[in-house]
């Protein structure tokens, strides 16, 4: 059996922790709709294309995973063109299996180039010295039938947990007002970094936004540290939600849908149709 730390109910191990395993992506999903949900983790009946917007976040995603584990196997950045180069293969990968919608991947693939370039003049990879990528916890609390899984982007060797976006518009720079969803990101990784490395590594979290306006920008949040309010907060929201979740596994309840939400849309919805088919209404292009 593997080592068990613990401290103040929580758990962290890479065994014997409950098998149903929840993500803040789902999590973000199941706020959003809970029907787009279902059909996502409970009854899969198709098999869904990613959207230009995921396609276009995963290919930034991967130039700057590629860039920070070159910088900790070597302490050299990539130069601007090599980051680029990156983001056109992956690109070229990706690209067959999105939905498009009729829309040119050669813009969506300009607007990434353009958004890496714009974080390579920003100058924010030569004063990251990177410690972790693509780091993934696990976080689960004493009595629950749940583990949380996370996975951060950068982490850096002056303490910071850094998560890069991409996004349509500006977000909010006060970190009270972030979104919901990243921020139960942010929770996820500082709380168990919190309490299997030390309380000490923890304190540190900004989201770095790459913004797609007509002049892309990085605007950079820095989220306050961890508290034992963010904690309490966290577990129980976590665990009314999963409660629902259950609900809803065991056809107890039936799934809420908001067709009044920005992604509930032909281009941001891969379900659209069979939500059509089995609720009725009509589900805007």
């Amino acid at each position: 059996m593997s080592e068990v730390k613990t401290k103040n109910g929580i758990i962290l191990t890479d065994k014997d922790i409950p098998d149903v395993h929840l993500s803040p992506s789902q999590m973000g999903m199941f706020s959003r709709c809970q029907q787009a949900w279902f059909y996502r983790y409970v009854n899969p009946k198709i098999s869904i294309p990613p959207t230009k917007a995921l396609t276009a976040g995963s290919v930034y995603d991967d130039a700057l995973t590629n860039q920070y584990n070159q910088k900790i196997k070597t302490g050299v950045d990539l130069t601007e063109q090599e980051v680029l180069d990156i983001a056109d293969t992956s690109f070229s990968i990706r690209e067959d299996n999105t939905e498009w919608f009729g829309e040119s991947p050669v813009e969506t693939k300009d607007t990434v180039i353009d958004l890496l370039k714009t974080y390579m003049g920003a100058g924010i990879k030569e004063y990251i010295q990177p410690v972790a990528v693509q780091k993934m916890y696990d976080v689960h609390f004493t009595g629950m039938e749940w583990t949380m899984k996370g996975i951060s982007d950068v982490e850096t060797d002056d303490g910071y947990i850094i998560d890069n976006k991409t996004t349509g518009k500006t977000p909010k720079e006060d970190p009270e007002l972030v979104d919901q969803g990243h921020k139960l990101q942010m929770d996820t990784y500082a709380i168990a970094k919190k309490y299997t490395e030390g309380v000490h590594t923890a304190e540190k979290r900004r989201l770095d936004y790459a913004v797609k306006l007509k002049t892309p920008k990085i605007i950079q949040v820095e989220l306050p540290p961890l508290t034992e309010e963010d904690v309490k907060y966290f577990r129980n929201k976590v665990s009314r939600q999963f409660q629902q979740m259950q609900l809803l596994r065991e056809g107890k309840m039936k799934p809420d849908m908001d067709r009044s939400h920005f992604m509930c849309s032909q281009r941001q919805c891969g379900y659209w149709e069979l939500c059509i088919k089995e609720n009725g209404g009509t589900v805007k292009k």
